[in-house]
């Protein structure tokens, strides 16, 4: 069986409208707005089985963000020239819901009636004209997100597109026709006959030719806007529903729902190209091309995914997942964003190595007018030694900010001063910003103490001194590691100094042995020079050094 997939979820969508005889679908051209890069913003709507979302795709990455839920069956969506705003049709509510697209919020429903189908702004972005089921077409004032009069119009009415010069509107129709509406006194024309079972339109940039895919002909209609005469019928693939242009108007692309393929027509000639594969065998829907022409977006329900082509080589890239029941697309101008600020501070700012330091992160709106909550993540970086407890956070806040926490730990002391920054990469509301902090980070303090054993003793009589160096510093302790050297205020001779420390038992110690020459009092001085992380230390002690007994001239007696 053919391929009648919106069709028949528009039959079935009728039957629970209680509009018999009405289907519903999305078919209207591309609207992409201006651009304010080499960025865009493809924003794709996903029916009943897709959540009723509309999910935001990066065309620099070629990344799906967060989807944004709309409810009630979305189909339709067209966004404003400036690139603000987007306008989603809502099937199953009988309204158009716009979506402030830097804060992705949503405005209050607009009630047009009947069964919305398609959208398509104006190019002065004042009004957006909604296709229905049941209800003709209702103009919309941008100004107010009021209704206005619906414009009659037979048949159910789905597709339409406007002539870049906003004079007219042309609506396609399921009773086989597409009807121009002067849009400066909102009155309809006589309708001009297609193929069978019209549903999307585009235009040409001139103006001058408009082109309708006919889903049951696997054709597409071109029409002289001038005359508004039908020409030859195109042949595409099977059951063609998406219609876009380029924007040097030189290729219109047709997404063929029922072969799985898109099929590029030469404007020049009217003349159809060879088929671009497309996933599964059926399920391309909607199509848009970006400002720059360099990639079209196709929508693929059964793929579950929208895959880009490459315009210069009509070659399709790598799918991009959105989710269940991805539908129609629109895109517009990648957000600039609203300005921030990021604010970085640790507590305490004075530490020593290894010593935990807590570190917040403020991100603030500082944008004109009403703020939007910051989100995403928050990424670290310092320009000395020293961990993070996470390389990323994620804001939270409310208003105007938001924050997270990290620990920062350094592990050496480099040039005392470390330099921490905090990146703010920006997101779908805001451009990226960084803040900084300067961290104080010094060696860790020890203390040394000596203990003689004997500390009383003749003279040219040994004792052993042992030199134990402890960490003082704050936080978790570490072991002290290098060597203490001895010294002595008296004539004597160490043996074994300087030592190099062991740690034994976890405590850092070293021992010499010390032989005084005279008798009196020895002020035995130990120095610890430090390592990578300690600073010195030193202690001092004192030994009573007495004459030995014997003869005046015996050895024992020296220095008596």
């Amino acid at each position: 069986m053919r391929g009648r997939g919106l069709r028949s979820d528009a039959v079935r969508l009728g039957a629970r409208m209680g509009l018999v005889g009405c289907l519903s679908l999305v078919a209207f051209g591309v609207s992409a707005g201006s651009a304010l890069g080499q960025g865009y913003t493809a924003y794709v709507t996903s029916g009943p089985n897709g959540n009723n979302t509309v999910t935001p795709i990066s065309t620099a990455t070629n990344s799906a963000g967060t989807p944004i839920s709309v409810g009630g069956w979305p189909f339709g969506i067209a966004i404003t020239p400036n690139g603000e705003t987007a306008y989603v049709t809502n099937d199953s509510y009988g309204t158009v819901t716009p979506i402030t697209l830097a804060s992705r919020t949503l405005g209050s429903q607009i009630p047009v009636g009947g069964i919305p189908v398609g959208v398509a702004i104006t190019p002065n972005g004042n009004t957006a004209y909604v296709t229905t089921c049941g209800a003709g077409v209702t103009p919309i004032s941008l100004a107010t997100n009021t209704p206005g009069a619906p414009i009659p119009v037979g048949g159910c009415t789905v597709g339409i597109a406007i002539t870049p010069n906003g004079e007219t509107a042309y609506v396609v129709s399921w009773n086989d026709t597409v009807t121009p509406i002067s849009l400066a006194t909102n009155t309809p024309g006589p309708p001009i006959p297609v193929g069978s079972a019209p549903w999307a339109i585009a235009i040409t940039p001139n103006g001058e030719t408009a082109y309708v895919t006919n889903e049951d002909d696997d054709t597409v209609t071109p029409i002289a806007t001038a005359t508004n005469t039908p020409g030859t019928p195109i042949p595409v693939g099977i059951d063609p529903l998406g219609v876009a242009i380029t924007p040097d108007g030189e290729t219109a692309y047709v997404a063929n729902n029922g072969s799985g393929t898109v099929t590029p027509i030469s404007i020049a000639t009217n003349t159809p190209g060879s088929p671009i594969a497309i996933g599964p065998d059926t399920g391309p829907r909607g199509i848009a091309i970006t400002p720059n022409g360099l990639t079209a977006y196709v929508a693929d329900v059964t793929a579950a995914a929208v895959t880009p082509i490459t315009i210069a080589t009509n070659t399709p890239g790598t799918p991009i997942p959105v989710g269940p029941y991805p539908t129609w697309i629109a895109i517009g101008p990648e957000y600039a964003g609203r300005a921030t600020s990021t604010l970085l501070g640790c507590s305490p700012q004075r530490v020593v190595i290894d010593q935990p330091t807590s570190c917040n992160v403020t991100v603030t709106d500082t944008g004109t007018g009403t703020p939007v909550t910051p989100t995403g993540a928050i990424s670290f970086d310092s320009d000395s030694p020293g961990t993070f407890s996470v390389s990323q956070c994620t804001l939270s806040g409310t208003g105007a900010s938001a924050s997270c926490q990290v620990t920062y730990t350094p592990t050496a002391v480099a040039s005392g001063q470390h330099a921490l920054t905090a990146t703010f990469s920006g997101d779908y509301a805001h451009t990226g910003s960084s803040g900084q902090t300067i961290l104080a980070v010094a060696l860790r303090a020890t203390r040394t103490r000596t203990h003689c054993r004997p500390r009383t003793m003749g003279v040219e009589t040994s004792t052993v001194c042992m030199a134990v160096v402890r960490d003082r510093g704050r936080g978790a302790a570490v072991t002290p590691t290098g060597f203490v050297t001895f010294a002595s205020n008296r004539p004597g001779a160490f043996t074994g100094s300087p030592c190099i420390l062991s740690i034994i038992g976890g405590v850092s110690s070293c021992q010499v042995t010390y032989t005084p020459a005279t008798a009196g009092l020895h002020e035995l001085t130990a120095t610890y020079s430090g390592d990578s992380t300690h600073a010195g230390s030193r202690s001092r002690t004192i030994l009573r050094v007495r004459c030995a007994r014997g003869g005046p001239r015996s050895p024992s007696r020296r220095g008596c």
